[in-house]
């Protein structure tokens, strides 16, 4: 009897334990899908250690390939290009393990578009084959349309030949079938073809299809890029005119949009439309709303960054709470049934203490079971963490700065300038895409002397030339530090290039009780009484918190001098 109803006891408590834990996955499982579509990335990833590691132990292999699939979008949102390949190659292994060739096929796709996003087209070529060799003998239709398109999208750096395969094969899915969409895109893939091989005249002719389908599907975001298209190949023939009838459409379609980045690339382009037909404070009053749109959302960015930093921490309590509760839940169940036994069996005491203490040991093992996973997170959130950036936009603003005085000074537009606007647009898509490196490269290789230098030289233009000095002593230091004085450093060549109208700016770098920073300039100067700018009031900011001081003197007509001190 007392056998009977300890087997009874300990299938109950089990039933119980697997109902959470199986209720707990789904809770998360679910929590990632919400917090993934809603962009708040780190408490996706948050929510999926579990998940994997549950899947990990269960050796449910597909369901670990698929989150470890997801979670790579998710590094890659973050700009952690490394550890979003790093993902989807243990997804791979997965995928090889489960004999899953749908699967496997998937994973070479999503790496394929990951190095195509970092600009190693051979490799992205690479892995679109070996997912399309995968799905060549089996029906999926949808998989192999993605991996042909591309290729399509890939060969056309590459090789002329293997683009107008890939088109072909591309426009037969589409066309196949038979809707707008279908059309919309094979007639874009036509013009891309034609495009690239130099011949205009069809070229056009296939975007005048597409763009018509466009409309005929509704498909907001295919008719911008159709109009966009078209306008460009308007703006190449200096055919201002027709490229901004084209461009009006285009930003009427997406004049409530405030999210998106490709927003102040229109704005620039329309910008340069505008010079071209001569209505320079238009066109200036544009470039302007580029760049502030491009900060507005760099802005957004980073704040929606600090709100997962301050959150993850609260999460982290959340989880704690809910795991006591369910520990505690756990307690009363079991000393609920313990006491019914108690009750009938009083008379076994001593094998009930004994019991006990047996419970009483796996509950503390679960305890640091718990722990042990809390740490790992912990870990796991400062890697995280580490990838966040500070301010990269003043390059890009940089950038536009030079190309539309280099604009002013011509007063045309050429091809060189066409270029220098797509090698500016590629510049900026790879920014985007690896959603800003934390540290640039240069300052992580070579330390902040090298690094300053180099911006001295990126940042100099045929107005504005900065020349830069130290004294030898400026040695590496702590990661952390070294950025922030980087971008502050950043800060102040920006301001210059946008407000002093100098033709010289010195950057002096020294260490003596400190690090010193000193740039001097021979532009306009400004009134020191008047209250700073947003750009000098975050460097003072940023500056404060470093426990440093920052002393600018500056006379209307006379120039501007800026020292900055921080401790070592």
């Amino acid at each position: 009897m007392l056998k009977e109803m300890k087997s009874t006891l300990t299938c109950v408590v089990v039933l119980i334990v697997q109902g959470l834990y199986a209720q707990s996955m789904t809770v998360r499982k679910d929590s990632f899908n919400i917090y993934f579509s809603r962009g708040e990335y780190v408490k996706a990833l948050q929510c999926s250690d579990k998940a994997l590691a549950h899947y990990a132990k269960e050796r449910d292999l597909v369901e670990h390939c698929r989150l470890l699939i997801r979670r790579a979008a998710v590094f890659e949102k973050l700009g952690a290009g490394e550890r979003a390949m790093e993902t989807l190659y243990r997804a791979l292994a997965a995928s090889e393990e489960s004999d899953d060739a749908i699967l496997r096929a998937y994973v070479f796709k999503e790496m394929g578009k990951l190095y195509g996003n970092r600009l190693d087209n051979q490799a992205a070529i690479k892995n679109y084959h070996q997912g399309l060799a995968l799905v060549k003998h089996i029906p999926n239709d949808s998989l192999e349309d993605d991996l042909v398109q591309g290729l399509f999208k890939f060969y056309r750096f590459s090789n002329r030949d293997s683009l107008k395969y890939y088109m072909a094969k591309a426009n037969k899915f589409m066309t196949a079938k038979r809707t707008h969409e279908g059309y919309a895109i094979a007639h874009n893939n036509s013009f891309v073809y034609y495009i690239t091989v130099g011949d205009t005249a069809k070229a056009r002719k296939y975007l005048d299809t597409s763009i018509f389908h466009a409309r005929k599907s509704n498909w907001q975001k295919m008719l911008v890029a159709t109009l966009n298209n078209q306008a460009a190949m308007y703006y190449k023939e200096n055919k201002f005119a027709e490229a901004k009838t084209y461009y009006d459409e285009l930003l009427s379609l997406i004049a409530h949009d405030t999210t998106s980045s490709d927003k102040g690339d229109y704005y620039y382009t329309y910008s340069g439309i505008l010079a071209g037909l001569g209505r320079y404070k238009e066109a200036y009053s544009y470039a302007e709303k580029s760049i502030e749109l491009q900060d507005d959302l760099y802005g957004e960015e980073v704040n929606s960054a600090l709100r997962d930093m301050k959150t993850k921490y609260a999460l982290k309590e959340k989880d704690e709470k809910q795991g006591r509760e369910r520990l505690v839940y756990l307690i009363v169940i079991a000393v609920f049934v313990i006491s019914l036994i108690l009750l009938y069996f009083f008379y076994q005491n001593n094998k009930l203490k004994q019991t006990n203490k047996i419970a009483l040991i796996e509950r503390e093992t679960q305890q640091n079971l718990l722990s042990a996973t809390l740490d790992a997170r912990e870990v796991e959130r400062k890697e995280i963490a580490a990838v966040l950036h500070d301010n990269i936009s003043a390059l890009l603003s940089s950038a536009g700065l030079q190309l539309m005085a280099f604009s002013s000074a011509q007063g045309n537009t050429s091809e060189e300038i066409s270029k220098t606007r797509n090698i500016l647009k590629e510049a900026h898509d790879k920014v985007r895409d690896l959603s800003h490196e934390l540290v640039p490269t240069l300052l992580a290789k070579f330390g902040l002397a090298y690094a300053l230098e180099d911006m001295c030289e990126k940042y100099s233009t045929p107005n504005l030339s900065f020349q830069y000095s130290d004294n030898g002593k400026v040695a590496r230091y702590p990661e952390d530090f070294e950025t922030k004085i980087y971008f502050i450093t950043s800060e102040l060549l920006n301001n210059a290039l946008k407000h002093s109208k100098a033709t010289i700016a010195k950057l002096d770098v020294n260490v003596e009780d400190g690090l010193n920073i000193s740039l001097e300039d021979n532009g306009q100067g400004f009134d020191i009484t008047k209250p700073d700018g947003f750009g000098l009031t975050q460097i003072k900011a940023r500056i404060s918190s470093m426990q440093g001081k920052v002393n600018v003197a500056s006379k209307v007509g006379q120039g501007t001098t800026i020292k900055i001190w921080v401790p070592l």
